[in-house]
């Protein structure tokens, strides 16, 4: 039997930035004012964890979908105001897609060890959908046997 994994969110690779911005909470208006008090490359943050895919399949034969938006955006609320922002305080965990692709997949944000929750906002612009058929040849190898991609 083939497995399905569809992974839906930002991709991110040592190039990737953030910016964190916050905005006018008595109206919580994403368009309203605000202003970016931190912006880095992810590079230079705390990476909690890194995962590689490959790691968690144990199927001989799977499928992969991998889904993003050009323009993605993580969208989230701390839970409380922050007076004074510590970027040693904030990290991320990400799953590599290699040997699939040569990148990675946004998977959380946190603060002060706490899960910063992504909203139910898409992205801005065009979807891209990249789908590979795989053939696992042991723990660390695979062959790709086929590969599609489509924007819409």
């Amino acid at each position: 039997m083939m497995e399905f994994y569809h992974l839906k969110g930002p991709i991110i690779d040592s190039t990737s930035e953030i910016s964190i911005t916050d905005y006018d909470h008595d109206h919580d208006d994403y368009y309203g004012d605000g202003y970016t008090f931190f912006r880095s490359t992810l590079s230079k943050l705390k990476i909690s964890e890194v995962n590689n895919i490959v790691d968690y399949i144990d199927e001989d034969f799977f499928v992969v979908s991998i889904q993003s938006d050009y323009g993605y955006s993580f969208t989230g609320h701390l839970s409380k105001k922050v007076e004074k922002f510590n970027n040693d305080q904030f990290s991320l965990k990400s799953l590599n897609l290699s040997p699939i692709i040569n990148t990675a997949l946004l998977k959380t944000l946190s603060y002060n060890k706490k899960k910063i929750t992504n909203s139910p906002k898409d992205g801005f612009e065009n979807h891209y959908l990249k789908v590979f058929i795989i053939k696992k040849e042991n723990s660390k190898n695979i062959n790709i046997i086929h590969k599609s991609s489509v924007v819409f």
